[in-house]
């Protein structure tokens, strides 16, 4: 009979938070006061349900909406909360201790179900989450989640909550993480306090970056922080880490010591002229042009799928696969009688010189270099039947 009234009791408290979370959509992004009340009207809900968790992040968002308003119900229901919260994150700390000494199934099963109760009390309730295997999301690995430091939501990393955010999670800033196996709330670092638990094969406390390596002989530095850059790099699938890198002050970005490059300056610190994303902070891998620009690869390779094959910044040829094929529908296409002899003035964009050459309305190609990288610079004067 109790668990029964407990039931519906829950679900009568989940009506009224739809309620409020319907009537939150509606309320005026500038009404900050009316906000903030239904928000601690949700807070107080989930408090009833005992999602304790759910309504620590509830009265949170209305403090920051809010701006001090109602501060006194919000740090009664948050100093509460948490006193319960802290309870199972240090139960939960302790079951993930005792997993390790486990002599028979029996136990490591009481544990395990405990250790679940645990978790789901502190929003640690994803099954995947218990698995051992799991590292967070698709864009890095680790074993644990952080913490945004303008919005306060808990994010598996910085490209997922920017995903789904108005603003940029500031990584530099970060200042609180959550540990993923035993549910504790602290300062980011390489393991866990709790629980010891290493978050990742990689952590650097400039970056706030948790990284994995490729494979168990990846080498110690395959992933190191370049003070140059300013930012952490990753070696190549070869095994090339941090000592056979070297940072170029001129294109600001770390190569291979054995690469030859010739860059611009600068160059690095750009964004992809196809997609426009901020290059130099991005986890996409680029494409070095012989330019001396940059591009990401998948985007490189999308440009040149589309007949494109001068690099939008400087329009030098970044690829001159096409040309052969540029050249035979050159030679089907054949021009009519009254282009016989019509010659144009072009600027070839490779070599930069000028020539006048046959027009042709396919292309037409630099008597210098051999490229079809060409711009007319003065229109052909052509001869028209009676003209």
């Amino acid at each position: 009979m109790e668990a029964a009234r407990d039931a519906e009791a829950n679900k009568e408290w989940g009506t009224a938070i739809s309620l409020y979370l319907g009537a939150l959509e509606k309320i005026d992004m500038g009404k900050k006061t009316e906000r903030a009340e239904t928000l601690i009207g949700v807070g107080r809900c989930q408090n009833q349900m005992g999602n304790h968790a759910g309504c620590v992040e509830s009265v949170t968002k209305a403090e920051m909406v809010g701006g001090g308003m109602m501060l006194k119900e919000i740090l009664n229901l948050r100093e509460s909360c948490n006193a319960v919260l802290e309870n199972y994150v240090a139960a939960a700390a302790d079951c993930q201790r005792l997993l390790e000494s486990c002599e028979t199934e029996q136990q490591r099963d009481d544990i395990t179900s405990r250790l679940k109760t645990y978790r789901s009390a502190v929003s640690l309730d994803d099954e995947t989450e218990m698995d051992p295997d799991y590292r967070g999301c698709s864009h890095y690995s680790r074993r644990c989640k952080l913490y945004c430091p303008e919005c306060s939501t808990l994010t598996p990393c910085r490209i997922c909550h920017d995903e789904n955010a108005d603003h940029k999670l500031d990584r530099f800033k970060i200042s609180k993480i959550r540990c993923i196996t035993c549910g504790t709330d602290q300062g980011p670092s390489a393991a866990c306090e709790a629980c010891s638990i290493t978050f990742s094969d990689y952590y650097c406390h400039i970056c706030h970056l948790w990284g994995s390596f490729p494979s168990p002989s990846a080498p110690a530095d395959y992933i190191w922080h370049c003070d140059a850059c300013g930012i952490c790099r990753k070696g190549t699938g070869g095994g090339i880490g941090a000592s056979g890198f070297a940072h170029c002050d001129k294109c600001a970005s770390c190569w291979p010591i054995d690469s030859d490059h010739e860059c611009i300056q600068s160059g690095s610190n750009t964004h992809c002229p196809v997609c426009l994303e901020d290059r130099h902070n991005s986890t996409r891998i680029s494409a070095y042009l012989n330019c001396g620009h940059f591009m990401h690869v998948d985007c490189k390779r999308e440009f040149l799928r589309s007949r494109q094959f001068a690099c939008p910044i400087c329009k030098k040829t970044i690829s001159n696969e096409i040309f052969a094929t540029i050249a035979a529908e050159v030679q089907l296409n054949k021009m009519p009688a009254e282009y016989d002899g019509v010659k144009a003035e072009v600027i070839c964009n490779d070599c930069l010189e000028k020539n006048m050459v046959p027009y042709h309305f396919v292309a037409m190609r630099c008597p210098c270099c051999d490229s079809f990288n060409t711009t007319i610079t003065k229109e052909p004067k052509i001869n028209r039947p009676g003209s």
